[in-house]
């Protein structure tokens, strides 16, 4: 048995967040261990670029950051960058494309008749919203304003389920009050630079068996992994394609096929000036915060600018949106946010100085948009089962983490959350 194949006391299935976060804790465990990566990097869907002459920062993938995230905060401080403010102006509006209406007020109802819908949850979210919303109108925006915040279309989740995550967001404040100062690939890189091992990249995992206490984990490059426990530190979706022997197969599959993948196109575009803070409305200029849009389900334009850097606008395609656009040319989707943003904003919106565009839709490792959402015919139990460990095995993702569900902090406590559980198990096993 070679080094690289020897056995170990902990195999942890991932190197995103909840991988790494994962491994810090088993590291300072004292525990052997080793990292299986399926791809040739380490972060997930934390992926961070520039523009073409460096001079800014560019999040492909997760971006967002509030105070009450401690986990994350620490490690953008501890990795050399500080938190920065996303500019957010007092009298800002956000608008209904089609009406030009300012729908900020009735979004935040959405959120709090979600919330408290005494609706049959077994239903999907789109028949919740149907329940209470008042015309097609108000039907069409909530559902586009979901669609793009879960990345599942409406009518694919589970309302039970969605509900339980939304409970679930530990904090008061909003999602998208800071950002880093950096590239958040700087916290991916500090935290694989604290480990002890190296990474194995490009070790997709195919199969994974159980026999008198140890684990074999086979993997696409034809070698075998074996430890005593496994962190399976992966979005349920990227679970259920792993070919699973006995035991292990029939309690983990219908908990990790209970889950559908979020589907989302990022379009990141910056300015030379923020000239969507000057929106004529009423007779007066407003800053513009967002735009959703009815006519389009999952489609939204945030202002995702930064204190002290450019001006920026992201443009979201999500759900069954992005799936019908993955397909068709650069090219076309380019001119389809910019037509969209047009419609609204005017013929400045071509005038960006960069034009970014991220893919996060059916990726076989990575899963899809933000996050993954239970399904109508899923379990709701599910995120409650796969993080509770089997026969030394647990999983760890950010849509099974005890609090924020579906951030970049959910991600790094449910691997630390599950690291903690698995350590306990094998101290427990070894005193036996």
């Amino acid at each position: 048995m070679s080094r690289e194949t020897e056995a170990v006391e902990v195999i942890i299935v991932g190197a995103g967040l909840a991988g790494l976060s994962a491994a810090h804790v088993v590291d300072g465990s004292g525990l052997s261990y080793k990292i299986l990566e399926a791809t040739d990097r380490a972060g997930g869907k934390v992926y961070s670029g520039c523009n073409e002459q460096g001079e800014y920062a560019l999040e492909l993938g997760a971006q967002f950051v509030n105070k009450d995230m401690t986990e994350l905060t620490r490690l953008i401080e501890e990795s050399g960058m500080h938190l920065k403010r996303t500019v957010s102006k007092s009298d800002s509006v956000y608008l209904h494309a089609k009406t030009r209406t300012d729908v900020g007020a009735f979004i935040e109802s959405v959120d709090e008749e979600i919330v408290h819908s005494e609706t049959d949850t077994r239903l999907s979210l789109a028949q919740t919203i149907e329940d209470w919303v008042e015309n097609e109108q108000e039907e069409a925006i909530a559902k586009s304003f979901f669609t793009e915040e879960s990345t599942v279309s409406t009518e694919h989740i589970l309302a039970e389920s969605f509900l339980e995550t939304i409970e679930r967001y530990a904090s008061e404040l909003d999602d998208l009050t800071h950002q880093a100062s950096g590239q958040l690939t700087q916290v991916v890189d500090y935290l694989s630079s604290q480990l002890k091992v190296e990474i194995l990249f490009n070790h997709p995992v195919e199969s994974v068996e159980y026999e008198d206490g140890l684990y074999t984990l086979n993997t696409s490059n034809g070698k075998s992994h074996h430890a005593k426990a496994v962190i399976f530190a992966i979005p349920p979706t990227a679970g259920s394609r792993i070919k699973f022997q006995k035991e292990l197969k029939t309690y983990y599959e219908p908990f990790l096929t209970s889950y559908i993948d979020g589907s989302v196109i990022k379009v990141s575009l910056t300015y030379e000036q923020p000239f969507w803070h000057e929106y004529e409305m009423d007779g007066r200029a407003v800053p513009v915060e967002g735009i959703v849009y009815g006519d389009y389900d999952g489609l939204s334009v945030s202002d995702s600018s930064k204190q002290g850097d450019y001006p920026r606008l992201t443009a979201f395609i999500g759900g069954d949106l992005a799936k019908d656009w993955v397909d068709q040319s650069e090219q076309e989707r380019h001119q389809f946010v910019l037509a969209r943003m047009e419609d609204v904003l005017g013929e400045q919106v071509r005038e960006y100085l960069d034009y970014r565009e991220s893919i996060w839709v059916d990726h076989p490792y990575y899963g899809g948009g933000y996050s993954a959402q239970v399904h109508v015919a899923g379990l709701p139990e599910s995120p409650d089962k796969l993080r509770t460990p089997f026969k030394l095995s647990v999983f760890a993702s950010t849509e099974l983490a005890e609090a924020f569900p579906g951030f970049m902090e959910g991600a790094l406590r449910s691997g630390k959350s599950a690291a903690e559980k698995i350590i306990n198990l094998v101290d427990r096993s070894d005193k036996l």
